[in-house]
C-alpha cells in the first residue's frame, strides 16, 4: 500500500503543493471552499519532501532523544 505524503503545516497531500519559484503553495480548498494558504519555503528544506509530517515526526524524536540523554 502506497501511503500518501501528507503536509505538516496544513494536513493536505504534498502533491497539492506547487511550486512558485520561491516556495510551495497547497492548492487544496478547505471546507469553508476557501484556498488553503499554506506556503512551504524553499529556503528551509532542499525538496518539499522536507516538509512530510511523518519525517517531521521522526527528525523531532531523534532531536528530543538527543536533548534528553545530554
Amino acid at each position: 500500500m502506497d501511503e500518501k505524503k501528507v503536509c505538516c503545516v496544513c494536513l493536505h497531500e504534498l502533491s497539492y503543493h506547487f511550486d512558485e519559484e520561491s516556495g510551495w503553495r497547497c492548492h487544496c480548498l478547505g471546507k469553508d471552499g476557501y484556498q488553503c494558504e499554506c506556503w512551504l519555503r524553499k529556503e528551509r528544506f532542499e525538496s518539499i519532501e522536507g516538509y512530510e509530517i511523518n519525517r517531521r515526526i521522526q527528525e523531532m524524536k531523534e532531536e528530543l532523544k538527543k536533548e534528553l540523554n545530554m
